[in-house]
């Protein structure tokens, strides 16, 4: 009937969530009057804002009476899937409940898009700050934050540090408590989530490293522009807008929507007066770096700038602070990282699909089946299969889950066998039963008790177990055992 129904695009103006309840009913009782058993859902509605003021509105106008089920699109481009979309659900069925509206959640938009990735842009920028801090990366330590409890991770859902930094021989996961004793000299720069959300609660830990003389490096996004707040259910939320962190660290940013006078689209990438011999391939950019904050000594070199017709800003910036800061910031907004690997795409599809049906959502549809490819960017690389028909590794992933987990299978049931790791698991309808085990990030060494008669790896490959050990890895590994047996996954 009409997408994603809370957004400005298909109304043409602000959308009226009672207008739109009446639009559902006209709608339902014209199918329903050709087809009974018809299935007639409530527009699959959007994060672009938050959905669930219009979702109250909307049934507050009667809405929930002609609508056979609730369907929502919950997008997890920004983080692991495992952060915040179970939360997601359970945040919609309670205000169903509220208005004892009690149908079935679907999700018909979900995925990743295997478009092109900035690995190039960010490795130069990377590269060109650490030679001019000094700093090796194939000599020295560079930390990388891998935080399970607050499911923050440098190696995320995006580009890996390997990728974009393969100089770096030496990396150290760290979680942010671990920033309070952490020497500079042992660990002169830190790798934070190339992410625009960020656990505030933890930003202290953060500014103190860059106070005694630490080098952080966001690769992507306006650095701490989204508080992500933990939630009683121990997932996550994007909460407030914060406002300090810019002020705290030395840093600013601009944009179309701060400043009259900034472009929203900036196509022209120039390097920066310092980094001559640096090049780009040019690439849509609305976001850029001041020196608004600066105090004392601080300098702001640009390592990239974005230029619009006069206007020109860095799009990625050294920040050499020098005040009562005494450590370095490597920023670089111009690029939003929203693509993932294509095997990447192929680990969060069976993830994604996990998390929602623990959550008892009827109905999953991945967007797309087929990628359009008319463009390097994000919106033509979702799907499963490229423009040829030819099956992305995703393809692979999904015929593997739905063997696995065969029409007539019981309820997939969570759990947390250890930091970092997850599982999931189900009846199959012969009495057999699966279980799937995944990291979030990294590589976590894992050991198995109990007896299981085959492994197979999210792509469908059979694996091979010596002594009960295994690596679990954003690549979920399927067990199967026979009728009764029991597993138990734990820590090595």
């Amino acid at each position: 009937m009409i997408n994603e129904a809370d957004c400005d695009r298909p109304w043409g103006e602000t959308p009226n969530p009672e207008h739109y309840a009446e639009l559902l009913k006209k709608t339902c009782e014209t199918i329903k009057a050709i087809d009974p058993a018809a299935k007639v859902l409530f527009s699959g509605v959007s994060f672009v804002r938050n959905p669930y003021g219009y979702l109250e509105k909307a049934f507050t106008a009667g809405a929930g009476d002609y609508c056979d089920g609730v369907n929502f699109h919950p997008y997890q481009w920004k983080y692991v899937p495992e952060a915040q979309l179970r939360h997601k659900v359970a945040e919609l069925r309670e205000l169903m409940k509220k208005y004892n509206f009690n149908k079935p959640v679907w999700v018909t938009e979900i995925g990743n898009s295997s478009g092109e990735q900035q690995v190039q842009f960010v490795h130069d920028a990377t590269a060109a700050a650490l030679k001019e801090l000094a700093i090796d990366p194939a000599s020295r330590t560079i930390g990388v934050i891998r935080d399970d409890e607050n499911f923050c991770y440098a190696d995320g859902i995006h580009m890996q540090v390997k990728e974009f930094l393969p100089e770096a021989k030496k990396l150290r996961p760290l979680k942010f408590i671990e920033l309070a004793a952490l020497k500079v000299e042992d660990c002169p720069a830190v790798i934070l989530p190339g992410v625009e959300g960020f656990p505030i609660r933890q930003f202290g830990f953060v500014r103190d490293y860059v106070k005694r003389g630490g080098t952080l490096i966001i690769p992507g996004g306006i650095p701490f522009y989204f508080n992500v707040e933990k939630q009683p259910d121990g997932m996550f939320t994007n909460a407030w807008l914060t406002r300090q962190c810019p002020g705290e660290l030395h840093y600013g940013w601009e944009a179309s929507w701060t400043r009259q006078g900034v472009p929203a689209n900036a196509t022209k990438i120039v390097p920066g007066e310092n980094f001559p011999g640096l090049s780009s391939r040019q690439f849509w950019t609305g976001r850029f770096l001041t020196a608004e904050n600066l105090k004392g000594n601080d300098r702001m070199i640009p390592i990239f700038c974005g230029v619009q017709g006069e206007y020109k800003a860095p799009v990625a910036a050294l920040y050499r602070l020098d005040s009562d800061l005494k450590g370095n910031l490597v920023l670089m907004p111009g690029i939003q990282n929203e693509c993932s690997s294509e095997e990447m795409q192929a680990q969060l599809l069976p993830r994604q699909y996990l998390l929602l049906l623990a959550e008892g959502v009827e109905g999953i549809c991945y967007y797309r089946f087929r990628a359009g490819e008319w463009n390097r960017g994000r919106e033509a690389h979702f799907g499963i299969v490229r423009r040829d028909f030819s099956p992305k590794p995703a393809a692979r992933a999904f015929e593997t889950l739905t063997r696995l987990r065969p029409e007539g299978s019981g309820p997939v049931e969570l759990s947390t066998p250890a930091p970092g790791v997850q599982a999931a698991a189900w009846p199959l309808p012969d009495g057999a039963r699966i279980h799937a085990v995944w990291s979030t990030s990294g590589t976590r060494k894992m050991r198995i008790a109990g007896a299981f008669e085959t492994v197979t790896d999210f792509l469908g490959n059979e694996v091979k177990l010596e002594n009960g050990v295994f690596d679990a890895t954003p690549g979920i590994l399927y067990f199967r055992t026979a009728p009764g047996a029991q597993l138990e996954f734990k820590a090595r």
